[in-house]
């Protein structure tokens, strides 16, 4: 008996990460649809990144700290985008999954930082541009966004149940009479 409890608790637990989708979480070609869309965004974004002049803007009176971000704001699009396609392939895993959303969050910041020098130093009309295309982007970060906290719930659920199943399991032992074998 004991021993069908423990191996209960270890398939169960085994199981956990290779399960995919339970019921309340995204299905993995949906999130695929999403992580597509997000590479995409980045595509889109790309053209008006490499448009912005941030030296000049520093000629013209801007703190030196636009260059910085706009290096840093190019690299972190392309760095989502191999993010995002990278976690096409197992979208299930939490680590990346994180990641990628911390990394949007970081960008999006970086973003709307230099849309705000874009509008005073160069070019107000980039900037409208820049505020739209990255709102047509929106969505698909929300749903990624959304995806993960139900992941990340579905996860906890999933391993308190496992735990809770270890735990009786290991009553049962601790209750069950030692055998002692005969020589």
């Amino acid at each position: 008996m004991t021993l069908r409890c423990l191996l209960c608790a270890l398939i169960l637990a085994a199981g956990l990460p290779a399960q995919t989708a339970p019921a309340g979480v995204a299905p993995e070609w949906d999130v695929r649809k999403t992580l597509t869309a997000i590479a995409e965004q980045t595509t889109k974004l790309e053209p008006i990144l490499n448009q912005m002049r941030p030296k000049d803007w520093v000629t013209g009176g801007a703190p030196e700290t636009y260059v910085e971000q706009w290096q840093s704001a190019k690299t972190q699009n392309q760095s989502v985008a191999q993010a995002a396609r990278n976690l096409m392939q197992k979208p299930d895993q939490i680590t990346p999954l994180l990641q990628l959303v911390f990394r949007i969050q970081s960008f999006d910041s970086e973003l709307r930082s230099l849309e705000e020098g874009l509008r005073k130093y160069q070019n107000p009309s980039l900037a409208d541009l820049t505020i739209s295309v990255s709102a047509e982007g929106a969505a698909p970060r929300n749903r990624l966004q959304q995806y993960a906290m139900e992941l990340v719930s579905e996860r906890e659920q999933q391993f308190a149940v496992a735990d809770r199943e270890a735990q009786r399991c290991r009553e049962s032992i601790s209750k069950s009479p030692r055998t002692t074998r005969q020589p």
